[in-house]
């Protein structure tokens, strides 16, 4: 009886991956026509149902919504060299869409539109009704902080410009199911937490997604550097990002950028002294020659300040 009862399972299991298999095969030739990609959030299981479901095959699911999700990206980038983005723009009418790429590629050979014609003057209208479409979200949209350290103004501005090209509905939920089925899976993560969060301003979300690596992967600097350049970015809390950089510096392979910026920000929080503490004990407890050399030369730097100040 148990026998055929796990038969039964097994079967259906199969007929479900068989219909996905050919509900995804519709979806991929759909995906060769060119059109702008429909901004709801597909129909999909939740990512632990999806994890069950892909058996023995959870990377082969994990790449295939992954490759979704990038192509979810890549055809809304704001570009007259994007079809898909062309053809939103225009309703579908490729004759208005072939007159324009001529005129672009005959008068405007470095890629920007004069707007000193008809062409131009009605293409630029068309992107910027567009671009007021798709910024309609109800998102909190982070404000720069007070004070960013060591930061230029125009540089602090550029990085607070976002547009959603409706993005946050469609990938955000995306590579949550791909982490979500293959937590190691490391390139979802950067790309949501970071790229994305610089494309919508999702802050919320960004820092869920990566926070959710961390605790997966506790071994990868990469999630606690990028955390704490979230929080300085974008939170204005220099303290956080402090105590994430500690933990970046610990962890193998960590480059030496993180330790130049874990230095500049100790000496701008004062913080020499618990720090210096900290790498000490970690220059003891590593066995990885890399990281001791690295935290080694932090130390000397951190205790040469230190005479400074002490010896002007």
């Amino acid at each position: 009886m148990k026998k055929a009862i796990h038969i039964i399972v097994m079967i259906s299991v199969l007929i479900g991956l068989a219909a996905m298999v050919h509900f995804s095969q519709q979806r991929m030739d759909q995906d060769r026509e060119i059109h702008f990609v429909n901004r709801s959030i597909e129909f999909l299981p939740d990512g632990k149902t999806l994890r069950i479901l892909s058996m023995g095959y959870r990377g082969l699911v994990a790449d295939w919504l992954w490759i979704r999700a990038v192509l979810y990206f890549g055809r809304r980038v704001m570009d007259e060299d994007n079809p898909y983005y062309l053809y939103e723009l225009y309703d579908g009418d490729s004759e208005k869409i072939r007159t324009l790429r001529e005129h672009h590629e005959q008068f405007h050979d470095d890629g920007e539109a004069y707007e000193e014609d008809g062409h131009d003057a009605e293409h630029a209208q068309k992107k910027s009704d567009f671009r007021k479409i798709l910024s309609q979200v109800d998102a909190d949209i982070p404000q720069p902080p007070d004070s960013v350290f060591v930061l230029d103004q125009k540089l602090i501005s550029s990085l607070y410009r976002f547009e959603s090209r409706g993005l946050v509905d469609g990938v955000y939920p995306l590579i949550d199911r791909v982490v979500t089925i293959d937590p190691h899976f490391i390139k979802p993560y950067i790309f949501g937490g970071v790229y994305l969060m610089l494309e919508t301003g999702r802050l919320k979300e960004s820092l869920s997604l990566l926070e959710k690596g961390y605790i997966a992967n506790p071994t990868h600097w990469e999630f606690p550097f990028y955390l704490g350049w979230l929080h300085w970015m974008y939170v204005g809390d220099l303290e956080t990002t402090h105590h994430f950089l500690l933990e970046a510096v610990g962890r193998k392979d960590c480059p030496a950028y993180v330790f130049r910026l874990l230095h500049g920000l100790t000496q701008n929080l004062n913080r020499s002294e618990m720090t210096w503490l900290y790498l000490e004990g970690l220059f003891q407890s590593t066995d990885d020659p890399d990281s001791r050399e690295q935290i080694n030369q932090l130390l000397l730097e951190i205790r040469q300040n230190q005479t400074e100040l002490l010896d002007p």
